[in-house]
């Protein structure tokens, strides 16, 4: 009786030591499961941000070669470095969805932008007066306040194709070009007709 008794209390001891090492490799085997998921996880970000940097450069790289800027009236006269200080300050934006709206008639203003990839449609009181495509440019004078210091959108910029691609430039980044000294004293004189002619329009309207 003895004997059996030490048997079965054997058999509960491996019992137990069986469950234990199944919870303690189903723990491992978990542990590993989440390293191996994070692990990946980074490696996709990473792979994201590499994208990223890569399309970003790809996009200033098109509109440096383009030299849009060359062809805009209030860049026109700026010299080449100059310009592409603006092109280097500028942030690539991928926007999805056919008639996704970019910017709004009577919104403020504070961003300029340039089309690398898709077409929009200007609209202007609920009528379309025209389309924008691959390497047009628009609310440029976002980066020029009027005498209120700010713009307001005079028209609503809409997309007519399912993805748009483009460059942006914020008011305050071009205002730290301006501050970092990346326009020679040619480029501010520039710079400044133009601004000055802007508040002398928008005096002329009031």
């Amino acid at each position: 009786r003895i004997a059996t008794v030490t048997v079965r209390g054997a058999g509960r001891l491996q019992t137990e030591k069986s469950y234990r090492t199944k919870v303690a490799e189903q723990i491992q085997t978990n542990h590993q499961n989440h390293r191996d998921m994070a692990i990946k996880n980074i490696q996709k970000q990473q792979v994201q941000r590499r994208t990223s940097v890569q399309a970003r450069l790809h996009a200033r790289t098109k509109a440096k070669h383009s030299d849009v800027l060359a062809k805009t009236q209030i860049f026109s006269e700026l010299g080449v470095a100059s310009r592409s200080s603006i092109f280097d300050a500028m942030e690539l934006v991928v926007m999805k969805g056919k008639g996704t709206d970019v910017c709004v008639q009577g919104e403020v203003a504070d961003i300029f932008y340039l089309i690398i990839v898709g077409s929009c449609g200007v609209i202007i009181n609920d009528q379309q007066v025209g389309t924008l495509h691959e390497l047009d440019v628009f609310g440029e004078k976002a980066l020029f306040p009027n005498t209120q210091g700010q713009n307001i959108r005079g028209a609503t910029v809409r997309m007519v194709t399912d993805e748009l691609h483009v460059l942006t430039l914020k008011k305050k980044n071009f205002d730290a070009l301006i501050a970092g000294g990346a326009f020679d004293m040619k480029c501010m004189a520039k710079l400044k007709l133009v601004m000055g002619q802007r508040a002398k329009n928008d005096t002329e309207r009031e």
